[in-house]
């Protein structure tokens, strides 16, 4: 039986937190879709990322809120709207224990211009 580690109980809402500092961060063009009016919050909605990545919308709402933890597959497809150097650092930050446990904050991780 393999030991959970402690950063793994903090993943899904950490994990929640850089996707939704993300998508506040996009703007509708970089991801294809034509320029709007002005919004009332910045970066897109949670329904464009759904339905860009083809995931439904609840279950995006629960993702970003730390409530659901989903497949690779699905995250394959949420990823692919960050651009590649923050794409790169998503798996990162998913795929190892040890780089989870370094992150008390993965919202500022996403918002660092510095980080690749």
């Amino acid at each position: 039986m393999s030991e959970k580690h402690p950063s793994d109980t903090a993943y899904p809402k950490q994990l929640g937190s850089f996707l939704r500092a993300h998508r506040q961060l996009l703007t509708p063009q970089q991801v294809g879709l034509p320029p709007t009016g002005r919004r009332r919050i910045p970066g897109l909605r949670r329904e464009e990322v759904a339905a860009l990545s083809g995931v439904g919308l609840a279950w995006y709402t629960w993702l970003e809120q730390g409530r659901v933890v989903v497949s690779k597959r699905v995250l394959d497809a949420i990823a692919m709207l960050l651009p590649p150097q923050r794409r790169k650092l998503m798996w990162c930050m998913v795929g190892d224990p040890a780089i989870r446990a370094g992150l008390t904050d993965w919202a500022a991780v996403a918002r660092d211009p510095g980080r690749p």
